[in-house]
């Protein structure tokens, strides 16, 4: 199925990167009776040049009008998939689908929220990737699926996927440096 996601990606990317207005997803969570908003924007930001402005992903998750977290990604520009995350509610929270390139790899990440009545905030409960290889994509991708243990729980404004992959304990799990 990501086989086909990706090929029809591949052809459909010269229509999305001209064509794409303002990038917006919005779900609505309700958590013991309070209702959050998670939501996922295209923003762009003036670089340390202050000439061409840079894109980024902005993730934010608002209660009652306030913004409670927040999360800034940017994004490389020369990468044809890394516009495109998503954010979907689940049980007792939400999952954010991260697409992004990597060498001739493309990994989808996925990471999934959870409320936590003791922290009063949602937490990392789960992330993995899975990696195709763009140059091979007849070849199975891979899913990897990283330890995500923390001393202090991961929540969404200190959530990175670079930090995540970085992990000493994720690098004990010997992952993957070539898919195939």
């Amino acid at each position: 199925m990501k086989k086909i996601q990706f090929l029809l990606l591949c052809l459909l990317f010269p229509i999305l990167l001209y064509g794409r207005g303002n990038l917006k997803d919005t779900v609505t969570i309700r958590v013991d009776g309070l209702v959050y908003e998670l939501s996922v924007s295209l923003d762009s930001t003036e670089n340390d040049s202050g000439t061409k402005p840079d894109s980024v992903i902005c993730v934010k998750l608002i209660k009652q009008g306030k913004v409670v977290g927040k999360s800034i990604s940017p994004l490389s520009g020369r990468c044809p998939i890394e516009e495109d995350i998503k954010v979907e509610a689940s049980d007792n929270g939400f999952i954010i689908r991260i697409p992004y390139c990597d060498g001739y790899l493309f990994r989808f990440g996925e990471a999934r929220f959870v409320y936590s009545k003791g922290q009063d905030d949602f937490i990392l409960t789960a992330y993995e990737e899975e990696i195709i290889d763009r140059q091979h994509t007849e070849l199975d991708g891979k899913v990897v699926k990283y330890n995500i243990c923390a001393e202090v729980p991961i929540v969404l404004s200190t959530f990175s996927v670079v930090k995540i992959r970085n992990n000493t304990d994720n690098k004990r799990l010997n992952l993957p440096e070539k898919v195939g």
